[in-house]
């Protein structure tokens, strides 16, 4: 949270880099969370200091701090940590981060189709990962692929719904990087 605003993006920019965090407004909500934790915080630890809570009062002081804390180093994260297309060997791999809330590396060949639009919630099989909003991209798999949350094990998927801030442009560097027709069912 504190030392994160010295750090570099990872990867840096490059054509085969991805965001999740600009067209999301998440900043922005950030902010505005932020304020009223302030604003709230000490409106409840004054509450409950003049009301004798002394417990309570350090408590959800805690909890105020914890939160504030939290939603800076997760706007740091998503900001840091960057979703990439990179090729080991004769494979080409779409390493997914978004910031600390998933993470997957993803052989571009199980990719079955890569579709754009909006969606708000995922369907039976499918993991919403998003930053702030509704999904702009569905990528379906022919296995199942392990997307890591923050927090629990490892959840495959057979399908993924992403929130990518410019959705053509990833829609077309995953296309271009599937190597025959057979590898993919269909990329619209």
């Amino acid at each position: 949270m504190l030392v994160g605003w010295f750090f570099k993006p990872t990867p840096a920019d490059a054509p085969k880099v991805f965001t999740h965090h600009r067209e999301s407004g998440w900043f922005g909500a950030v902010g505005v969370f932020c304020f009223v934790l302030l604003i709230e915080g000490a409106l409840v630890h004054w509450w409950l200091h003049a009301s004798g809570y002394i417990v309570a009062k350090w408590v959800l002081f805690a909890l105020h701090v914890y939160t504030f804390v939290w939603l800076i180093g997760d706007a740091q994260a998503i900001r840091i940590y960057r979703s990439s297309l990179r090729k080991l060997g004769d494979h080409w791999f779409l390493f997914l981060s978004i910031g600390l809330r998933q993470r997957a590396c993803i052989a571009v060949s199980d990719v079955a189709s890569v579709t754009t639009g909006g969606w708000d919630k995922g369907g039976e099989g499918e993991l919403l990962a998003v930053v702030n909003g509704a999904a702009n991209v569905r990528l379906a798999f022919r296995t199942p692929v392990n997307v890591r949350p923050m927090l629990g094990a490892a959840k495959p998927t057979r399908s993924l719904l992403l929130q990518v801030d410019e959705p053509e442009d990833f829609r077309a560097a995953l296309s271009s990087r599937l190597t025959s027709r057979d590898a993919v069912d269909d990329v619209v």
